[in-house]
């Protein structure tokens, strides 16, 4: 008992003895008509609390009773469901060290195991959800996930997982609006912007494509990251600028297109397309001029044939003539020196220029085997047998070196015996017999 109810009762029982002091009578209690009993007020009066007492103590722990039989029976119902628990974690941990050694079929039995008894179990749902759609039952991974997100909505690595089932299943419309919500819950999410990004890209709208990869720029701080976004946002844009030049939308497609080379000034496609955008439009000096910047950019031999049969149909083949001459005076490498005195030889000969072919074949420096075999192929026809034999006779000791030499596919470094492990970059088997990498 506490002071408070102690002091209340002392002071209660004082208040008796004084009431029964001024009132000495006795008190008479009848049980029957003829059955009763005379004691003192003061007794009658102490009788009556101790009554009282007795009742409310009786009554009290009958409630505590009952109470404590409640919480036994809570404690025992948690009790079970924490062993039920237990049970269903040592299960899904088994079924995810199942399918992380390989055993992935006997996971998801596990897997299915756990949410024949506990449909709600969260971490079964998600994990078999993803499962199965490795397993190619996309349609059962979407039922899963949704089941997931009823339990948690804020999920969001099982709203990306539905996204994905959807990707799977090929319903990109539902992928999108899955991604929507996703983003709805976190705006700047890089993951998100990507993929809903990839997913207008595969939805053939490059609009959307283009504004999601707008947002996204501004999160990229990685130099080397940033500059494949920026590669990708060229791509992005000119796919929106190609999609307009389908459409006979001339003008908004430049617009996408020079926007597209301001972004990454070295994409091909789009000093092709507007080059070849303004030659169907009867303005083929801006179409040299274009692919004339993409060819000093990008050094690329796609843009020497174009300009060599731009200059054909405009009867100017002397201007294709000059124009390999500076591509060859000004190649960065001895590679592409040797492609475009090979392009050029070409066009010589469809002119019956064989004379300077020759000349310009001689001029190669170190030329590769099939250059040589397309020099002999052209002597053949001049009929100097002499010069033939000399090239073949330099071709073949060239071929026997390289049939006795190893090169490293990994680092490039030629070897003169086989080794399992390169010695240079410890590359596992990748030494080939150098006249091999060459095919």
């Amino acid at each position: 008992m506490t002071l408070k109810l102690i002091s209340t009762l002392i002071v209660f029982i004082l208040l008796i003895v004084y009431f029964t002091f001024l009132n000495p009578s006795d008190v008479e209690i009848f049980f029957t008509q003829h059955l009763s009993l005379k004691m003192p007020t003061v007794v009658f009066m102490l009788g009556s609390i101790l009554v009282g007492v007795v009742c409310t103590a009786l009554a009290t722990g009958l409630q505590q009773f009952k109470a404590s039989l409640r919480r036994y029976g809570k404690q025992r119902v948690v009790h079970k469901q924490e062993k039920l628990h237990r049970k269903w974690d040592d299960l899904f941990q088994k079924a995810v060290n199942e399918i992380t050694s390989g055993q992935r079929a006997k996971g998801i039995v596990l897997l299915e195991k756990i949410l024949n008894q506990a449909p709600e179990h969260f971490e079964a749902l998600a994990h078999l959800g993803d499962q199965l759609r490795e397993e190619g039952e996309a349609e059962r991974a979407v039922t899963l996930h949704q089941r997931a997100i009823q339990l948690d909505p804020d999920n969001l690595p099982v709203r990306f997982a539905l996204a994905r089932d959807y990707a799977a299943t090929g319903n990109i419309e539902k992928e999108i609006a899955t991604l929507k919500e996703i983003r709805n819950l976190n705006p700047n999410s890089l993951p998100t912007l990507r993929q809903l990004r990839d997913a207008y890209l595969k939805a053939g709208n490059p609009d959307q494509a283009y504004q999601m990869q707008k947002a996204i720029m501004p999160l990229i701080h990685d130099s080397h990251e940033l500059a494949g976004e920026q590669e990708l946002f060229s791509q992005i844009t000119y796919a929106k600028g190609y999609q307009l030049y389908q459409d006979q939308k001339i003008e908004p497609a430049i617009v996408e297109l020079k926007r597209a080379l301001r972004e990454n000034n070295r994409c091909l496609p789009a000093y092709l397309t507007l080059g070849q955008l303004y030659l169907e439009n009867n303005t083929p000096k801006t179409a040299i001029k274009f692919w004339k910047n993409g060819f000093d950019i990008t050094q690329s031999p796609i843009f020497l044939i174009r300009l060599q049969n731009l200059y054909q149909d405009l009867n100017k083949v002397h201007d294709s003539y000059k124009m390999y001459q500076e591509a060859i005076g000004g190649a960065p490498n001895d590679a592409l020196r040797e492609l475009f005195s090979v392009l050029y030889v070409h066009h010589l000969i469809q002119h019956e220029e064989k004379e300077t072919a020759m000349e310009v074949l001689g001029n190669i420096p170190n030329p590769s085997l099939s250059t040589e075999m397309y020099k002999v192929k052209t002597l053949l026809e001049e009929n100097k047998l002499a010069q033939v034999e000399e090239i073949t006779t330099a071709a073949h000791y060239r071929v026997t070196m390289a049939v006795e030499q190893y090169v490293c596919t990994a680092c490039h470094i030629t070897e003169h015996s086989w080794f399992a492990f390169c010695p240079h970059c410890h590359a596992w088997n990748t030494l080939r017999l150098q006249i091999e990498a060459a095919h």
